[in-house]
């Protein structure tokens, strides 16, 4: 996924919410962000809601820094999923460390590879969905996120 001038992720205003017993619906509108990101580091823009009015803070990261970022969660992936079959596969070659373990022991082996591979794939996420956009934190910037009905979604294509 190649990271272009400006960001692919939408500004979304959730209009309707529903939750039922068969799941959960949300109905929102999308609103491109015209933002180019900067040549180095990172910007604060302020965007205003098609829907609303609110002004939205956004900080956008360059596009160098957005490739450094999926780059560290694409490693961070792969590095767990490198470690996390580890314990078993020296827990397979070695006869003897098998019988020498407790069961708390062989459980927390066991529990730790599970818990390093779903952390690879949170890793794995993120990498994909990673863009460079935040919304940003703090004082009265907050008033537009904090009523939940503001976010970012990527487009499906």
């Amino acid at each position: 996924m190649p990271v272009g001038s400006t960001p692919s992720v939408h500004l979304i205003h959730v209009v309707e919410e529903e939750a039922t017993w068969q799941g959960h619906s949300m109905s929102f509108t999308l609103q491109p962000i015209p933002v180019r990101r900067p040549a180095r580091g990172r910007a604060e823009a302020a965007l205003e809601c098609a829907r609303c009015g609110l002004p939205v803070w956004l900080r956008i990261r360059s596009a160098r820094a957005t490739v450094r970022r999926r780059r560290a969660w694409l490693s961070m992936a792969l590095l767990s999923w490198v470690v996390a079959p580890s314990p078993l596969v020296a827990w397979e070659l070695v006869p003897q460390l098998m019988f020498s373990l407790s069961n708390e022991q062989t459980l927390s082996v066991i529990g730790g590879s599970l818990l390093l591979f779903f952390f690879g794939l949170f890793a794995l996420i993120r990498f994909m969905i990673e863009d460079g956009v935040r919304m940003s934190e703090g004082g009265r910037r907050w008033r537009a996120v904090r009523d939940g009905c503001h976010g970012l979604r990527r487009v499906p294509r």
